[in-house]
């Protein structure tokens, strides 16, 4: 017997590690500080992967953006209204309220497909592709 790790837990590992960063993501609605933990974790982890584990990485990376960029739109809003201060805090709380619920949608079904051993199809789609 080899004490050596079979190719299929090494495998595991990394869809593991995948796993957290949805979790990071999903909890990065009550701390936000968690976003670029797990957008960093995904940048570092996402070569010299199975490719399965590599779309969710990649998938990872491009959701952490798209929501960063989302924030960064919803705090311009709320402290630059100008003459329109309400209508502009009205559609922040309304940007803010969509893009968390397309942010627990996405991360959700990523978690999903991570814990079944799947990837992404299309790790660049706005919810998440199907699994290949």
């Amino acid at each position: 017997m080899s004490d050596a790790p079979s190719e299929a837990t090494v495998d595991k590992k990394h869809g593991q590690l995948a796993v957290v960063i949805y979790v990071l993501y999903l909890g990065s609605i009550l701390i936000p500080l968690l976003i670029p933990i797990g957008l960093v974790m995904a940048y570092v982890l996402r070569d010299d992967n199975p490719k399965w584990v590599e779309s969710h990485y990649h998938f990872q990376a491009f959701g952490g953006w798209m929501y960063i960029g989302l924030l960064a739109v919803v705090v311009s809003l709320t402290f630059t209204g100008g003459a329109n201060e309400s209508d502009a805090f009205i559609l922040a709380v309304l940007l803010s309220l969509a893009g968390t619920l397309w942010w627990i949608i996405r991360n959700a079904r990523g978690l999903a497909l991570a814990a079944k051993g799947k990837a992404i199809s299309d790790p660049t789609a706005m919810i998440g592709g199907s699994a290949s």
